[in-house]
Protein backbone atom coordinates (compact mmCIF):
# COMPACT_ATOMS: atom_id res chain seq x y z
CA UNK A 1 0.00 0.00 0.00
CA UNK A 2 1.63 3.51 -1.41
CA UNK A 3 -0.23 5.08 2.53
CA UNK A 4 2.97 3.85 4.25
CA UNK A 5 4.74 6.27 1.59
CA UNK A 6 3.07 9.46 3.63
CA UNK A 7 5.06 9.46 6.85
CA UNK A 8 4.76 13.14 7.80
CA UNK A 9 0.67 12.65 7.34
CA UNK A 10 -0.21 14.51 10.38
CA UNK A 11 -4.39 13.64 9.36
CA UNK A 12 -6.23 10.96 7.67
CA UNK A 13 -10.05 11.43 6.96
CA UNK A 14 -10.92 9.04 4.75
CA UNK A 15 -14.43 8.56 6.80
CA UNK A 16 -17.85 8.20 4.60
CA UNK A 17 -16.56 7.57 1.21
CA UNK A 18 -17.30 3.99 1.31
CA UNK A 19 -13.94 2.75 1.30
CA UNK A 20 -13.86 -0.99 1.01
CA UNK A 21 -11.70 -3.47 1.24
CA UNK A 22 -9.18 -4.76 4.68
CA UNK A 23 -6.80 -2.26 6.49
CA UNK A 24 -3.22 -2.08 5.02
CA UNK A 25 -0.66 -2.86 7.68
CA UNK A 26 0.89 0.01 6.04
CA UNK A 27 -0.69 2.15 7.85
CA UNK A 28 1.31 1.62 11.41
CA UNK A 29 3.97 3.51 9.31
CA UNK A 30 2.35 7.04 9.64
CA UNK A 31 4.67 7.45 12.61
CA UNK A 32 3.45 11.34 13.12
CA UNK A 33 -0.27 11.19 12.62
CA UNK A 34 -2.61 12.64 15.16
CA UNK A 35 -5.92 12.16 13.83
CA UNK A 36 -7.17 8.32 12.35
CA UNK A 37 -10.92 8.39 10.93
CA UNK A 38 -11.40 5.89 8.53
CA UNK A 39 -15.09 5.29 10.11
CA UNK A 40 -18.41 4.54 8.34
CA UNK A 41 -17.22 2.44 5.50
CA UNK A 42 -17.58 -0.96 4.07
CA UNK A 43 -14.16 -1.56 5.72
CA UNK A 44 -13.54 -5.50 6.51
CA UNK A 45 -11.00 -7.71 8.26
CA UNK A 46 -8.90 -7.51 11.32
CA UNK A 47 -7.72 -4.39 12.63
CA UNK A 48 -3.81 -4.54 11.98
CA UNK A 49 -1.72 -4.67 15.27
CA UNK A 50 0.84 -2.44 14.01
CA UNK A 51 -1.03 0.39 14.76
CA UNK A 52 -0.08 0.33 17.94
CA UNK A 53 3.03 2.02 16.35
CA UNK A 54 1.72 5.21 15.87
CA UNK A 55 2.20 6.34 19.21
CA UNK A 56 1.47 10.11 18.25
CA UNK A 57 -2.45 9.18 17.61
CA UNK A 58 -4.78 11.10 19.67
CA UNK A 59 -7.84 9.91 18.10
CA UNK A 60 -9.28 6.75 16.17
CA UNK A 61 -12.18 6.60 14.30
CA UNK A 62 -12.41 3.22 12.90
CA UNK A 63 -16.85 2.66 14.08
CA UNK A 64 -19.60 1.89 11.78
CA UNK A 65 -17.50 -0.90 9.42
CA UNK A 66 -17.45 -4.41 8.99
CA UNK A 67 -14.42 -5.43 11.71
CA UNK A 68 -13.58 -8.22 13.01
CA UNK A 69 -11.40 -10.28 15.25
CA UNK A 70 -10.12 -8.72 18.18
CA UNK A 71 -8.99 -5.61 19.52
CA UNK A 72 -5.25 -5.65 19.61
CA UNK A 73 -3.46 -5.39 22.94
CA UNK A 74 -1.09 -3.22 20.84
CA UNK A 75 -3.76 -0.48 21.26
CA UNK A 76 -2.12 -0.26 24.69
CA UNK A 77 1.27 1.60 23.34
CA UNK A 78 -0.99 4.18 22.02
CA UNK A 79 -0.17 6.92 25.43
CA UNK A 80 -1.68 10.21 23.76
CA UNK A 81 -4.83 8.79 22.46
CA UNK A 82 -7.97 10.51 23.81
CA UNK A 83 -10.55 9.46 21.58
CA UNK A 84 -10.83 5.58 20.67
CA UNK A 85 -13.87 4.58 18.52
CA UNK A 86 -14.54 1.34 17.87
CA UNK A 87 -18.50 0.69 18.26
CA UNK A 88 -20.68 -0.93 15.66
CA UNK A 89 -18.31 -3.36 13.84
CA UNK A 90 -18.19 -7.33 14.54
CA UNK A 91 -15.32 -7.51 16.86
CA UNK A 92 -14.90 -10.00 19.08
CA UNK A 93 -12.99 -11.51 21.72
CA UNK A 94 -12.25 -10.01 25.30
CA UNK A 95 -11.49 -6.03 26.21
CA UNK A 96 -7.75 -6.33 26.27
CA UNK A 97 -6.61 -5.25 30.03
CA UNK A 98 -3.50 -3.24 27.85
CA UNK A 99 -6.40 -0.11 27.50
CA UNK A 100 -5.59 0.80 30.94
CA UNK A 101 -2.13 1.92 30.22
CA UNK A 102 -3.93 5.04 28.08
CA UNK A 103 -4.73 6.17 31.13
CA UNK A 104 -3.21 9.78 30.78
CA UNK A 105 -5.54 11.43 28.14
CA UNK A 106 -8.24 8.17 27.21
CA UNK A 107 -11.39 10.73 27.45
CA UNK A 108 -13.89 8.45 25.14
CA UNK A 109 -14.20 4.61 24.60
CA UNK A 110 -16.33 3.75 22.45
CA UNK A 111 -16.63 -0.33 21.75
CA UNK A 112 -20.81 -0.57 21.72
CA UNK A 113 -22.36 -2.48 19.25
CA UNK A 114 -20.09 -5.16 18.47
CA UNK A 115 -19.71 -8.87 19.55
CA UNK A 116 -16.95 -8.60 22.72
CA UNK A 117 -17.30 -10.75 25.35
CA UNK A 118 -15.70 -12.10 28.84
CA UNK A 119 -15.84 -9.56 31.72
CA UNK A 120 -15.20 -5.64 32.09
CA UNK A 121 -12.03 -5.59 33.22
CA UNK A 122 -11.45 -4.09 36.05
CA UNK A 123 -7.99 -1.74 35.22
CA UNK A 124 -11.00 0.44 33.48
CA UNK A 125 -10.91 2.42 36.63
CA UNK A 126 -7.38 3.28 36.04
CA UNK A 127 -8.59 5.71 33.07
CA UNK A 128 -8.10 8.76 35.08
CA UNK A 129 -9.16 11.08 31.82
CA UNK A 130 -12.18 8.89 31.17
CA UNK A 131 -15.57 11.01 30.45
CA UNK A 132 -17.34 8.58 28.36
CA UNK A 133 -17.65 4.85 28.37
CA UNK A 134 -19.64 3.23 25.94
CA UNK A 135 -19.53 -1.00 26.23
CA UNK A 136 -23.30 -1.40 25.28
CA UNK A 137 -25.18 -4.15 23.06
CA UNK A 138 -22.21 -6.39 23.32
CA UNK A 139 -22.10 -9.78 24.92
CA UNK A 140 -20.23 -9.16 28.21
CA UNK A 141 -20.85 -11.27 31.54
CA UNK A 142 -19.74 -10.51 34.94
CA UNK A 143 -20.33 -7.95 37.24
CA UNK A 144 -19.44 -4.32 36.81
CA UNK A 145 -15.94 -3.22 38.34
CA UNK A 146 -16.25 -1.47 41.62
CA UNK A 147 -13.07 -0.14 40.13
CA UNK A 148 -14.95 2.67 38.02
CA UNK A 149 -16.14 4.48 41.26
CA UNK A 150 -12.26 5.75 41.00
CA UNK A 151 -13.61 7.69 38.24
CA UNK A 152 -14.80 10.30 40.15
CA UNK A 153 -13.38 13.00 39.29
CA UNK A 154 -14.13 12.51 35.73
CA UNK A 155 -16.53 10.00 34.39
CA UNK A 156 -19.63 11.35 33.15
CA UNK A 157 -21.54 8.76 30.92
CA UNK A 158 -21.33 5.17 31.70
CA UNK A 159 -23.51 2.73 29.10
CA UNK A 160 -23.81 -0.96 29.65
CA UNK A 161 -26.95 -1.81 28.58
CA UNK A 162 -28.10 -5.25 26.43
CA UNK A 163 -24.85 -7.27 27.75
CA UNK A 164 -25.11 -9.95 29.95
CA UNK A 165 -23.90 -8.49 33.02
CA UNK A 166 -24.61 -10.06 36.56
CA UNK A 167 -24.50 -9.42 40.12
CA UNK A 168 -24.70 -6.21 42.61
CA UNK A 169 -24.69 -2.59 41.27
CA UNK A 170 -21.63 -1.37 43.07
CA UNK A 171 -22.07 1.05 45.74
CA UNK A 172 -18.65 2.30 44.64
CA UNK A 173 -20.65 4.30 41.86
CA UNK A 174 -22.06 6.50 44.05
CA UNK A 175 -18.53 8.46 44.21
CA UNK A 176 -19.22 9.35 40.48
CA UNK A 177 -20.18 13.01 41.58
CA UNK A 178 -20.25 13.91 37.84
CA UNK A 179 -22.25 10.87 36.33
CA UNK A 180 -24.70 12.22 34.12
CA UNK A 181 -26.04 9.14 31.88
CA UNK A 182 -25.84 5.78 33.88
CA UNK A 183 -27.93 3.30 31.60
CA UNK A 184 -27.44 -0.28 32.46
CA UNK A 185 -31.01 -1.99 31.23
CA UNK A 186 -31.37 -5.57 29.93
CA UNK A 187 -29.03 -6.94 31.97
CA UNK A 188 -31.32 -9.79 34.07
CA UNK A 189 -28.80 -11.01 36.27
CA UNK A 190 -28.30 -7.32 37.74
CA UNK A 191 -29.03 -6.35 41.07
CA UNK A 192 -28.63 -3.91 44.09
CA UNK A 193 -29.77 -0.40 45.20
CA UNK A 194 -29.69 2.41 43.28
CA UNK A 195 -30.14 4.55 46.27
CA UNK A 196 -26.40 4.83 47.37
CA UNK A 197 -26.12 6.17 42.88
CA UNK A 198 -29.07 8.39 42.23
CA UNK A 199 -29.85 9.44 45.74
CA UNK A 200 -26.99 11.59 46.81
CA UNK A 201 -26.76 15.22 47.52
CA UNK A 202 -23.93 15.45 44.42
CA UNK A 203 -25.95 13.93 41.52
CA UNK A 204 -27.43 15.62 38.86
CA UNK A 205 -28.30 12.87 36.27
CA UNK A 206 -29.88 13.63 32.93
CA UNK A 207 -30.37 9.62 32.36
CA UNK A 208 -31.08 7.26 33.79
CA UNK A 209 -32.01 3.65 32.65
CA UNK A 210 -32.68 0.25 34.19
CA UNK A 211 -35.10 -3.03 34.75
CA UNK A 212 -37.04 -2.18 38.01
CA UNK A 213 -39.36 -5.58 38.63
CA UNK A 214 -39.12 -6.95 35.47
CA UNK A 215 -40.63 -3.67 33.82
CA UNK A 216 -38.86 -1.27 31.90
CA UNK A 217 -37.79 2.12 33.48
CA UNK A 218 -36.65 5.52 32.95
CA UNK A 219 -35.75 8.20 35.09
CA UNK A 220 -34.73 11.66 33.89
CA UNK A 221 -34.23 13.58 37.22
CA UNK A 222 -34.96 17.58 37.04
Amino acid sequence: SELGLLADCRRLFLNEINVDGTLPTELGQLRSIDQFHLHINQLSGTIPTELGNIVTVDEIGLHENNLEGSIPTEFGKLLEVAELSLHSNELTGTIPTEISNLSKDLDYLGLFGNYLNGTIPTELGQLSALVELHLDANELTGPIPSELGYLSNTLHQIYLFQNNLSGEIPTELGKLSRLTHFEIENNPGLFGNLDTIVCTEASHFESLWANCLDEFVQESPE
